[in-house]
């Protein structure tokens, strides 16, 4: 009767629980390092002004030009390798992301093979077991309907005491013997 209940329902399906928390990708913004190196650079203009000679005050800008040219190209460097690093970093994490949720969906179809074959398994053999029952009673039907084939051509079988323990001393509605056959 349990495995009648068993295939009388849907094979339980397990629910798939995926994570879909954002990710969301890091970038960085030279600008504030660049503002710092241009005030920087801004207050060093301000202090060659009170220089002494034009030949001086014209190398010191020069100079200060150009160590504010290196800054600036090392600034936008430096965040450029660090805005590719994030990206790395965010394909990295959205490739972990997307193999947990691989391995979760894996689980979750195997949980669901196990529930289906299990169910299927059940439905198999109550079948077999319907089939053997079905099997079993043609199965008694035809030994009964041997045993009144030998009693109505040989009645005399029935006068012979191993034949009695056979198929015992009753009779059936119908008039034909039962008994243990």
């Amino acid at each position: 009767m349990a495995r009648a209940a068993t295939i009388a329902k849907r094979p339980d399906k397990q629910n798939l629980y995926l994570n879909n928390a954002p990710i969301t990708p890091q970038s960085y913004d030279p600008s504030q390092a660049l503002n710092r190196s241009q005030y920087a650079f801004n207050a060093l203009k301000a202090n060659i002004g009170n220089s002494v000679g034009d030949g001086a005050r014209m190398a010191n800008l020069q100079q200060g030009y150009a160590n504010q040219g290196m800054n600036q190209a090392q600034i936008v460097n430096q965040y450029d390798q660090m805005n590719k690093q994030a990206q790395v970093n965010y394909e990295q994490r959205l490739a972990q992301r997307q193999g947990e949720n691989n391995q979760t969906r894996y689980a979750v179809d195997q949980i669901d093979d196990q529930n289906l074959g299990a169910r299927n398994n059940a439905a198999r053999a109550l079948f077999t077991d319907a089939f053997s029952l079905g099997s079993e009673m043609n199965n008694q039907k035809s030994n009964q309907q041997s045993v009144q084939w030998l009693l109505s051509a040989f009645p005399e079988l029935m006068k012979l005491p191993e034949f009695q323990n056979i198929i015992g001393k009753g009779k059936t509605k119908k008039g034909g013997y039962y008994g243990r056959v």
